[in-house]
């Protein structure tokens, strides 16, 4: 018993002993602490960088302003509303998760060139169907993939019929709730796509349907247009049901409507459950006109990509060809720069040409993707990266400070004398890192102080990146860093002047250098043992 209680009293003396250590201000405890103190400054910067960005994302941006967002082309920030919401909603409600049913088709859209470039001329998603009709249907015009159709089709329905967009295709109401949040604050309680079904010009029965709008969007989108303000209708052949405030005719199969019979193929391929409907996946078998289809021979390609050539075959022939030549990069292009709960990617385009007969092998490449940063007043993003990357670095150098001089003092006095190889390394590598972990400080203090004032200075009393002082997470962010680095400055000060310096750590500025090499020395110095 008495053993055992003495085992106790001993493990409790080492540990109050090692508790000693690490409290006793001295050189190693200050690199040991001031590590730990920049390693929860990088953890801390790096998951408030991610809020500040969500938040940057959501900044309204007038579109009169949308034209000075020179780091991107975001196409949906100079649309009216009514597009600008479609888009929301249906990246919201179907394109948010991998596992969404139109993630896949949003990505592919978003790297197909000419798909964005039909969007950036259409002023809301009917006029953008009716030129996806066009792309789909003119062998002469720039083709688009089945992925741009399919998403926009999308697009298109949630305009149509979305109660937080229009309380039903024909209706005139302007009272609309917003419960995705996916309209301005300015238009919460507006239908912003009151009037959109009227701009699409119905069938005449005396015609062909693909003579107007209805009959193009219908055919290409493969679903029935909403054509009444009722909530339900119930008759012998066709069902009429709510779609969201619209309704939407849903066919079967070889059933008689008014004497006409529908086959299966020309079902409309559309699917209502409840209150919301989606569309299905197109048929693999188009009509002829439609041209939805791809094979290896009309593969989609961008007008200013060189046809494609034969290859040399042998290499010593492919290495004696000209280079192609190649343009820069354009803006990135996206649909916008952010999206619930991730980044949404773009197209960057360039202009390859060959200017000979044949050109070397590997043609380079025409298009890439790319990300667009958001179009807010407040280009704060990659300087609150260099924080975290000079933290991290700083926490880095001054853990393996502590380390070394930890094994250093453990090194008898006698052994000194003749040191290893790896020694002698080691404290060549040591005795340059105090200046390296003074000098990230110095830049770390002036990070500090840009941020303090791009994010607390007054608007009124310098007008610079304006919507930084609205972020609540840039807020707390520079609040933690900026303490940060003065307590650290005030503990490399106060370390510096009452503890002994170690010897091996020790490296005086020469009398002979030059007076301002002198003083920038001095000044380097007191920042820290």
């Amino acid at each position: 018993m008495a053993k055992a209680f003495q085992k106790c009293v001993n493990r409790c003396k080492i540990f109050c002993h090692v508790i000693k250590i690490i409290l006793s201000p001295n050189i190693p405890t200050y690199f040991l602490w001031s590590g730990l103190a920049y390693l929860a400054a990088t953890i801390t910067i790096f998951i408030l960088s991610g809020s500040v960005d969500r938040f940057l994302c959501n900044v309204f941006v007038p579109r009169e302003k949308c034209a000075e967002c020179t780091r991107s082309d975001l196409l949906m920030c100079p649309k009216p509303a009514c597009y600008q919401s479609a888009m929301n909603l249906t990246i919201m409600e179907k394109a948010t998760l991998a596992k969404d049913p139109l993630t896949e088709s949003l990505v592919a859209s978003g790297g197909d060139w000419h798909c964005l470039m039909l969007a950036k001329k259409a002023d809301d998603p009917v006029q953008m169907a009716l030129k996806m009709y066009d792309a789909t249907t003119i062998g002469t015009l720039p083709q688009i993939t089945n992925d741009c159709v399919t998403f926009h089709c999308q697009v298109m329905l949630t305009a149509l019929q979305h109660p937080d967009l229009v309380a039903s295709p024909k209706s005139v109401s302007d009272s609309c709730g917003n419960h995705k949040g996916s309209k301005q604050a300015s238009d919460a309680s507006k239908c912003v796509c009151t009037g959109l079904y009227q701009t699409i010009s119905p069938i005449d029965p005396s015609g062909t349907a693909t003579d107007s709008d209805q009959g193009k969007l219908q055919a290409m989108c493969r679903f029935d247009l909403p054509t009444t303000t009722t909530t339900t209708t119930t008759t012998s052949t066709s069902t009429t049901v709510a779609a969201s405030g619209a309704s939407v005719r849903l066919l079967d199969a070889n059933l008689e409507d008014g004497g006409e019979t529908i086959l299966a193929d020309e079902m409309p391929l559309s699917h209502c459950s409840g209150s919301s409907c989606e569309l299905l996946p197109a048929r693999q078998e188009t009509p002829d006109d439609m041209q939805l289809t791809q094979t290896p021979d009309d593969m989609r390609r961008l007008d200013h990509v060189p046809p494609a050539q034969e290859p040399a075959g042998d290499p010593e022939i492919n290495d004696g060809l000209p280079e192609y030549t190649v343009g820069e990069w354009s803006q990135c292009t996206c649909y916008q720069a952010c999206n619930v709960g991730s980044a949404l990617g773009g197209t960057s385009k360039r202009r390859v040409q060959c200017m000979s007969a044949k050109c070397k092998d590997p043609m380079p490449a025409v298009s890439k993707a790319c990300s667009c940063v958001p179009c807010s007043d407040c280009q704060v993003q990659i300087w609150l990266f260099v924080v975290t990357i000079t933290c991290a670095i700083e926490a880095g150098l001054c853990l393996i400070m502590w380390l070394s001089i930890i094994y250093m003092s453990s090194v008898p006095e006698a052994n000194l004398t003749s040191l290893s190889w790896g020694q002698s390394f080691l404290g060549c590598f040591v005795t340059r890192i105090p200046l390296l972990i003074r000098l990230i400080v110095i830049l770390n203090v002036g990070l500090a102080c840009f941020l303090v004032f791009v994010t607390f200075c007054p608007e009124k009393l310098i007008k610079f990146e304006t919507d930084c002082k609205i972020v609540p997470g840039l807020w707390v962010l520079t609040v933690v860093f900026a303490s940060l680095m003065l307590l650290m400055v005030i503990a490399g000060a106060l370390i510096r002047q009452f503890k002994r310096m170690d010897p091996f750590l020790f490296r005086p500025v020469r009398d002979n250098s030059p007076a301002p090499i002198r003083l920038i020395g001095k000044f380097i110095r007191s920042l820290g043992p």
